[in-house]
């Protein structure tokens, strides 16, 4: 466990100096720049506008491109760190497990996305109270922290099985191009899943927009966590297959 601490600070150095985090920040608060503008530029009095519908048609974009293209960038340049002049090599020559080295990339990807979702979570909320003081006449209502943190959290949950997909893949693939094929691969797969709500369920891109559609009901409407749940059931057997398999290997990359 200490190794595994120490693994997980050396991460904490390596993202300082790196854009990484900065990606991380970017796609959260351009989205939240975007749809606060809408809200305030474009729509008008008297057209039902509210915070909850807000911030869904918010969350449609992150859900169904934004989520999927930032866990396939995170984890691509995260692995490609190692990548680089063959890191791979001298960190399996240190005095520690194979597999804690992609366990805690993993761990450092999960970090970095729940970042992302907390961003989105105090954008709304704040959003919210700001947009209540400059524009009362929409009568938006008031923010719902609970509400809000209920569909964050289920979002950033079911991030969790393409997270684990990416990772592995981007250990295996020192080119960037393996990776991020898969990532724009499995959003056109998302547009085309969509039609068959328990087909989209199994892909791992598409569970963030099928637990969004859950979240917002309908004929079809799962229970609540059901993506989100399989998302973390996939993601965890993912990382443990990929543990296995970077202990079993002489050298990653």
């Amino acid at each position: 466990m200490n190794s595994l601490v120490a693994l997980l600070h050396a991460e904490s150095i390596k993202l300082r100096r790196s854009l990484i985090l900065g990606l991380a920040l970017l796609f959260p608060l351009g989205l939240l720049v975007v749809s606060t503008l809408a809200l305030a530029l474009i729509v008008k009095p008297g057209e039902g506008a509210s915070w909850k519908g807000w911030i869904i048609v918010s969350l449609i974009p992150w859900a169904s491109f934004l989520l999927p293209m930032l866990a396939c960038l995170l984890a691509t340049l995260l692995l490609n760190l190692e990548h680089q002049n063959h890191q791979w090599k001298h960190l399996n020559a240190l005095p520690v497990s194979r597999w804690k080295h992609l366990a805690a990339k993993q761990v450092a990807l999960g970090l970095l996305l729940l970042l992302a979702h907390l961003l989105l979570l105090a954008g709304f909320m704040l959003g919210g109270w700001a947009m209540n003081l400059a524009r009362p006449s929409l009568h938006l209502g008031a923010p719902n922290l609970s509400q809000a943190c209920g569909l964050v959290g289920l979002l950033f949950l079911a991030s969790w099985a393409m997270a684990g997909a990416h990772t592995w893949l981007a250990s295996r693939f020192s080119h960037l191009g393996v990776n991020l094929g898969l990532g724009m691969v499995g959003i056109a797969l998302i547009a085309v899943v969509s039609q068959r709500p328990a087909l989209a369920r199994c892909l791992p891109w598409a569970m963030p927009m099928m637990g969004l559609t859950d979240w917002m009901g309908g004929p079809e409407a799962a229970p609540l966590w059901t993506a989100s749940g399989l998302s973390v059931i996939l993601g965890t057997l993912l990382l443990v297959l990929a543990c296995w398999d970077a202990q079993k290997r002489e050298t990653a990359g």
